[in-house]
Formats: C-alpha cells, structure tokens, sequence
C-alpha cells in the first residue's frame, strides 16, 4: 500500500539551497534596520579589502575582495569586482570566472521543474567534478565547499558531505550561510542532537535572528528546550531588524506558542512573521493552521514566491489532487535532498491519481539522497508492484529494515507484504496480510489507513478473479464512504471502470 506522510510535526527547520540561491533568497543580506550591523574584525578586514581594491583595480585584489565578502556574508559589497573579474576574461583564472558567474547569475524565476531535477540528479557526478575542478584554484572559498557538501548530499553520499562541510566550517566559522547549511546537513543526517548543538553553542547566534530561528527549531524537533527563546523574543520586539529578517525567528517562537496553546501571543507573532515572510515561514503558518487552529493564512501570504511546500499542502487538503502533484514536484526540485515533498508526490502519483510510472521517477531520484527512507522504498515497491515488475518490486521492498516502526508504518508495509504476494500468486497469504494490516489500522483508530487497505485488497480480489471478489468490492465501498476516504473511493471507482469496461485493473494505472 502506498503511504504519504502524517506531518504530524514541523519546524522552521532552515532551507539549504546553493549559495546563488540563497543569496537571491536574501538570506545572506545585512539583517538590521539603518546603520550596519556592529563592526567586528571580520567587516574591519572587508572594509580593508575594499579600500585595497579601490586603489588597485586588478585581478589579485578583486579576488581578495570577493572571498572576504563571500565570507562575512556581505557579497553585495564586492558586486564592482564581481563585474571587473567578468570583463576580464582570460586575465583571470578560470575559477575565478566560474565563481563570479555563479554569484551573478540572475535567479531564476521558479525552482527547477521535476524533470530538470531528474536530469540533474543524474549528472551529480559532472557537478561535483566541475566543483572540485574549482576548488583547485580556490581551496579556502567556504561557499564552494558547502555547495560541494550539498550536491554529495544529493548523490547519497553523507561521510563525503560531513568532509566538504568541516573543511568549510573551519574556513568560515561565523558565516551565516555556512552554519545553517552545516546544521541542515545534520538534520538531513538524522544527527539532530548534532545539528542543534552547533547552532546552541556558536556566539554568533544570539545575535543573529537567522541562526536564532533554526537553533530553536532544531532545539524542538531534536526533543529539546531551547534557552534562547526568550533572547529570541526580544529580538522580534526589539524593532532592530527588517521584518523579512525576523520572519523565521518570530515563525519559530509562534510555533511554540501555539503548541503551548497560547493562542493571543502565537497570533501576534505570526502576524509579525507573515508581514515579509521567507516561503519557509508561510509553509510553517500553514501547518500551524491546520493543526492547532491558532492562526488563519490569507490568500496575499500564500502568493509569497516559490510557497511550493504551503500549496502543495493547501491543495493536498482539498483534494485537489492534480495540482498538488504539481506542487509538490517543484517543492521536491527546491529541496531535492529531502524525503518530505518526495514522500507527498509519489503517495499522490500513485494513490488518487493511481500514476505507477510517475510515482517510480520520483522515487528513485530522491532514494539517490535517502535510500534507506521506508516510505520511498515502501512507495516505490508498490508501485513497481502495481505494474506487475514484482521482481523489481521485492528486491526493493526487502531493502526496507522495519525494527522499531510505528504502527502506521507496520500497517503499511504488512499491506505491501499483502500485494507483492497476490502478485506472486500466494493468494491465500497475500490475504492474510492484507486483512492482518486493515484489523491493526482498525485497532488504533487509522480510519484512512483501513480504508484504503480494504480497497486495495478488493483491487487484489477482483485481478484474481476470487469468487469472493464482489463481496471485497462492496465492503471496501461501505468503508470508504464511512470514513469519507476520498483516496479509496477513487481506487474503487478505478475497479468499476474497468468492471464496467470488460477489462481487469491495468498494469500501468491501478
């Protein structure tokens, strides 16, 4: 059985995009309102840089100029050598070029669509050989290191991202961009404990409402109780930064409040939040709305740029089902190293729409980044399943290590046990299972899981021609229209289709 994904809890956990990206995301940009932030010896060395570059316009000082921007987070103001190093041509070195393209190129208007991240996943290996090739001539750039760090992550190689991500700490050990890359790494990792002792322990922190916001997300989602909360708090009521600068800050601590039930203090802080917010923010005023029924989200805050995650949830709800696919694919090309959009896509492929080959595409580019992700394993079985490839299927599905797995999760692989046995024509076991998967959801209250396995058995029934395959039909219909589950009911009406049409369950659909 297909399985989405209960997003039973989410944080502002930071985005990790390529430093491009970011900076036309403007998350790497000054962050206080008027005056610049206070001197420190890392702007007293940009300030020197700049004033070494104004009086010697050459391809030397340009590149001093532009790694100390890069590194305290102020690219802005190495724009001029930016420029000059791309006039120059073959003056300056072929690394030097590659880099000052990368931090000039326009942005595009969108994330990637699915099938450009399909084809970029497939060529990781031509990125990275680019990359290192860079490298060469500019070992001590952080920004490289980490963009290295995220295409390994992408390519399913962590012990490799780790290395590239110490080697750019150690080069920029108070960047911004850096540290929050570095602890949505380890999130990614599964070493959350990790992920927000970085953010907890760096002075720079408390300070900097961008890494305030993701050390308190982290601190909750690693089952922890952050202490900066209250700092945090302060720097939103402070009005000493830019609302877009505060978004994630004043989102994180809202989050908390309403999980507190404190539902006065949480709307305030999400209206601060939605005033200029990241997309990050908007998805996560999104699930605070849906779960707590804290906060409302008007239409203005849904149109915030690349809000992929936020409608692909908002139209996941009205089953929308067509659209939501949509979104979710291009949530899953903005963050192709993530499990989440890929687990949403390929249950909705799969499931309401009952697409096996779209479903099997997203599923294998995103186990290339998680391959020991249950659910997409588990998808991916089902669906290579449901187009009759049962041996692809099984060899799939027994990569799947289930010790220790919630009960959601027990329902659904004990249904996929069920199907890849029908389709290795056990009959008599596939039913076993199938029926030992629907009594389980039933005993802990999963209507929608138990719904949906008594549609599936039915489907299972019906192919097999079983002389008990009408009376499956008709409970599994009873089912569905008592849980109201709309997802069943479309796989049952997939089975009248083809009744009414003479023909069995199709290989490539349901």
């Amino acid at each position: 059985m297909g399985a989405g994904f209960e997003d039973k809890q989410r944080q502002v956990i930071p985005r990790w995009r390529t430093f491009r990206e970011t900076v036309a995301f403007g998350e790497t940009a000054r962050s206080e309102v008027g005056q610049p932030m206070p001197v420190s010896e890392l702007h007293e060395l940009l300030e020197a840089k700049l004033a070494a570059w104004s009086k010697s316009r050459d391809v030397v000082h340009a590149a001093d100029l532009i790694a100390t921007a890069v590194v305290s987070g102020e690219l802005p103001a190495a724009s001029e050598a930016l420029e000059f190093v791309l006039r120059s041509g073959s003056r300056a070195p072929q690394g030097l070029r590659d880099l000052a393209v990368q931090m000039t190129a326009a942005p595009a208007q969108s994330p990637s669509e699915f099938h450009e991240t399909v084809a970029g996943v497939r060529e990781i290996g031509i990125a990275i050989r680019r990359i290192r090739a860079a490298l060469i001539d500019y070992p001590r750039n952080p920004v490289v290191w980490v963009d290295l760090a995220r295409l390994r992550t992408l390519q399913g190689s962590g012990e490799a991202a780790e290395r590239a991500m110490s080697v750019a700490l150690s080069l920029a050990p108070d960047n911004r961009f850096v540290l929050r890359s570095a602890a949505r790494l380890q999130v990614h990792l599964g070493d959350l404990g990790r992920a927000h002792d970085l953010l907890r322990n760096h002075p720079r922190t408390v300070a900097d409402p961008w890494l305030l916001a993701a050390e308190i997300a982290v601190a909750h989602a690693a089952h922890r109780r952050s202490r900066l909360v209250a700092k945090g708090s302060a720097l939103v009521e402070g009005k000493k930064f830019r609302p877009f600068s505060i978004a994630e800050l004043a989102g994180a601590i809202g989050t908390e409040e309403a999980q507190s039930g404190n539902r006065k203090q949480a709307r305030k802080l999400f209206r601060i939040a939605l005033e200029e917010p990241t997309e990050n923010v908007v998805a996560q005023a999104v699930w605070v709305a849906r779960h707590t029924n804290t906060i409302e989200v008007k239409e203005d805050a849904l149109a915030t740029p690349h809000s992929h995650e936020a409608h692909a949830w908002t139209l996941f709800g009205a089953r929308d089902w067509e659209r939501a696919l949509t979104e979710s694919k291009r949530w899953f090309a903005d963050q192709p190293f993530s499990s989440r959009p890929a687990i949403m896509a390929t249950y909705i492929a799969s499931t309401p729409l009952g697409r096996h080959r779209d479903a099997v595409e997203i599923a294998q580019v995103a186990l290339r980044a998680n391959p020991q992700d249950t659910v997409l394993l588990n998808n991916l079985a089902f669906s290579l399943a449901s187009m009759e490839d049962v041996t692809e299927a099984t060899r799939v599905f027994g990569r799947i290590t289930d010790a220790g797995a919630d009960v959601r999760t027990r329902v659904m692989l004990t249904a996929t046990r069920g199907l890849l046995a029908f389709r290795s024509g056990e009959l008599a076991m596939g039913r076993e299972l199938y029926k030992e998967a629907i009594d389980l959801a039933r005993e802990h209250d999963s209507v929608k899981q138990e719904a949906l396995g008594t549609a599936y058995l039915a489907r299972e029934e019906i192919r097999a021609r079983s002389r008990d395959a009408d009376t499956a039909v008709n409970l599994a219909w009873e089912l569905a229209e008592r849980s109201d589950c709309e997802e069943a009911r479309l796989v049952l009406r997939a089975i009248d289709a083809n009744k009414a049409a003479g023909t069995g369950p199709s290989p490539n659909s349901r």
